[in-house]
């Protein structure tokens, strides 16, 4: 094929009837692509290839930001750095993972369990059948019991969360989504106001998700502190069965 050209062929039989690939290729809802039935055209607008990279400034800069490496030494270097880094960062979400786990199970809270139920229902407006309160009530309730915990914690601890932090929190993702360790005070301008318009979305939602993430790290911390945390080496393909 190249570009300009078009066929014709039978969606059904092409995709075998499949509702989810169906859904994906024409953008329609899944519970409509059953009812998507005869020829349909495919045209070719736009064909773009892919080749391996010349092992030049140019990838490094590409990779890495302008000038950070220089050397393949220092690109092979920051490559393992960064790689360190991320699976650090992976290895202490399964930390806590597994803290969180480990309180939910060996902390004795007797729930009211048809009240709770009862709550779900009401508090998500119709949104939850009873099939599905009882499908999933299990992770509702540990749900539920490491909130308490955590509340707890907070209060024990007198752990708080600042407006700045909150602030800072957000601005750091979206620096990061957008590759940007340093940017100008002019930009710095724009993205405070971008970011508070984030931050007041959903009725506030936003600020309030951000502010919980940043409660929840700071009852983790708490927590790691007072455990006793046992090293264990694993191979990659260990590690992805053991944290996802």
């Amino acid at each position: 094929m190249k570009a300009g050209d078009v066929i014709t062929f039978d969606l059904q039989e092409v995709f075998e009837s499949d509702a989810s690939a169906i859904s994906h290729v024409t953008g329609v809802k899944k519970s409509e692509a059953a009812e998507l039935k005869g020829n349909f055209e495919f045209a070719v607008e736009k064909i773009n290839r892919t080749t391996t990279a010349e092992f030049d400034q140019e990838l490094y800069d590409k990779i890495f930001g302008k000038d950070t490496v220089t050397t393949e030494e220092e690109f092979n270097n920051k490559l393992h750095e960064t790689l360190a880094e991320n699976y650090q960062q992976e290895a202490d979400k399964v930390l806590k993972n597994k803290l969180v786990e480990k309180l939910v199970k060996e902390t004795n809270i007797t729930l009211p369990e048809e009240f709770f139920k009862k709550w779900l229902a009401v508090s998500n407006q119709g949104k939850l059948t009873p099939e599905q309160i009882e499908q999933n009530f299990e992770q509702y309730k540990d749900e539920l019991k490491w909130s308490m915990i955590r509340n707890k914690i907070v209060e024990e601890n007198d752990i708080k969360v600042s407006n700045e932090e909150v602030v800072n929190a957000a601005k750091a993702k979206m620096f990061a989504q957008f590759n940007m360790p340093e940017i100008s005070e002019e930009l710095a301008e724009t993205m405070n106001g971008y970011i508070d318009n984030y931050l007041k979305q959903n009725n506030g939602r936003n600020y309030i998700n951000e502010y919980e993430a940043i409660l929840a790290e700071k009852v983790l911390d708490v927590l790691k502190d007072k455990v006793t945390v046992v090293e264990k080496s694993v191979t990659a393909d260990e590690f992805r069965n053991l944290s996802f």
